[in-house]
């Protein structure tokens, strides 16, 4: 008879190596940088090559917020005060190596205002103000089976016959950054951060010293997650982690906060 192969042990118990945060890369932009920090302490990463500053976007661009695809690849708007214009709000690939940036394209909405409020003849926004949209924060997540772009931003100038021109929450083709719908303008919603959805796909706005909560697919406000009495400082990006606590980062005390996702 021939004799049983032999089969080499591919794994043992002394394989297992534990997993942490301290294992997962969490990506912050500084404005017109790129950071890699540990997500659990929000301290960069000492000693490990390639992690830490990985760069300034191309040209010292300044982007507010950056967010992910599910294909694992990192976009962002650049900012339109320089010039201000419909179509300088670009949409851009980030390179996670070093922050380089490809353009894939632009907002892609106009601006009207009124040439004269006190005018009752005049119903609708008759002049192209060309003030393009200042993005603050963005999240790419699937909802109802497909991946779905949103954005909270501001008009830049106060126009005659705006009802409202900050913290405006609006949908965007995720591959091309080309804006789809108006989704909620809301004065609740006060200069706004960063976004994100949790499993059910209720939207979540951070600000300064809190966190608000609205129906994902109406916008409409629901409540307050994270009160102003939590301790929050200076809230920019937050993001859901694994087992469905929020995450935000806390600029004004430089560090991470995690909030249970239920309760806040």
């Amino acid at each position: 008879t021939a004799t049983p192969p032999e089969v080499p042990l591919l794994f043992d118990n002394d394989s297992i190596i534990p997993y942490s945060l301290d294992d997962v890369l969490l990506y912050v932009n500084t404005g017109t940088s790129l950071e890699v920090v540990n997500p659990f302490t929000g301290e960069q990463y000492p000693g490990r090559p390639g992690i830490g500053s990985l760069g300034n976007f191309t040209g010292n661009e300044v982007i507010r917020d950056i967010a992910f695809r599910a294909n694992g690849e990192l976009f962002g708007y650049t900012d339109n005060t320089n010039p201000v214009a419909d179509d300088s709000t670009e949409y851009v690939r980030i390179d996670t190596s070093d922050a380089s940036l490809n353009v894939v394209g632009d907002l892609g909405i106009e601006t009207f205002h009124l040439s004269d409020p006190t005018d009752p003849d005049i119903v609708t926004l008759d002049v192209d103000s060309d003030d393009g949209i200042q993005v603050e924060a963005i999240s790419i997540r699937p909802f109802n089976n497909r991946e779905r772009g949103f954005l909270v931003g501001n008009r830049p100038i106060d126009r005659d016959g705006l009802q409202y021109f900050t913290n405006v929450l609006f949908e965007f083709d995720d591959e091309t950054g080309e804006f789809i719908d108006y989704l909620a303008i809301s004065p609740r919603l006060p200069s706004a951060t960063g976004v994100g959805f949790d499993a059910n796909g209720n939207l979540y706005a951070s600000h300064w010293n809190g966190v608000r909560r609205y129906a994902g697919t109406s916008g409409t406000f629901t409540d307050m997650f994270v009160l102003p009495d939590a301790g929050m400082t200076g809230g920019r990006e937050l993001a859901f982690g694994p087992e469905g606590d929020l995450f935000i980062a806390n600029g004004g005390q430089d560090k991470i906060m995690r909030f249970d996702g239920i309760t806040g």
